[in-house]
């Protein structure tokens, strides 16, 4: 059972693995469908903000006995994305950040025993499993296809962006060239005047 320091610590380090991979993104490619289908890397902020939401909500309920409710995993995602789909990224960006100091005075705040508690309320798991269920251990189940999806969208622009296309780079190269061989011919010829 980890300790309240090792449970924001990993929910720290995943956070910052995330949102490393989305970093350097463009918004356009953020709002790219193509990870896990129709989603865009938005969809997935989205996606996330509403989990951490549900777990700062419910952790210090569930510690006072209240049950979560119930719901179907796959119809409540739907919900989400389709709650979100028309919500600014800007907007989402700014929860993501504004959640984690929220997380932390969650956690800190809760009983010193309560992390290792099994409750009647999460269906005897520990508290700490919960947390880490919507927290680190979900940012986990998303790592590899955001990774593979930011890395092909990078890919992409690489190939794409009009100051890499490998023609321009060739004229560019020969204009380089021209100069440098212009700049040695009139620095030979004022040589030569100045003698």
């Amino acid at each position: 059972m980890p300790t309240k320091t090792e449970l924001l610590d990993a929910i720290r380090e995943g956070r910052v693995k995330l949102a490393a991979l989305w970093v350097g993104l463009t918004d356009d490619e953020m709002l790219r469908p193509g990870l896990n289908g129709d989603w865009a890397v938005k969809d997935l902020i989205a996606h996330l903000v509403f989990w951490e939401r549900r777990m700062v909500e419910h952790a210090p309920r569930v510690v006072d006995g209240e049950r979560l409710p119930s719901y179907e995993l796959d119809a409540l995602n739907a919900q989400v994305y389709a709650a979100n789909r028309d919500r600014a990224l800007d907007d989402l960006r700014a929860d993501f950040r504004a959640l984690l100091p929220q997380i932390e005075a969650m956690v800190k705040g809760l009983p010193d025993d309560a992390l290792d508690r099994q409750l009647d309320a999460l269906d005897g798991a520990a508290l700490w499993e919960f947390i880490a269920g919507d927290s680190s251990g979900h940012y986990a189940e998303h790592l590899d296809a955001l990774q593979a999806w930011s890395a092909q969208l990078k890919a992409e622009r690489a190939l794409t962006s009009p100051g890499r296309s490998s023609l321009k780079l060739v004229r560019r190269n020969a204009v380089r060239r021209k100069r440098a061989r212009e700049n040695r011919v009139t620095g030979r010829i004022g040589s030569r005047l100045a003698r």
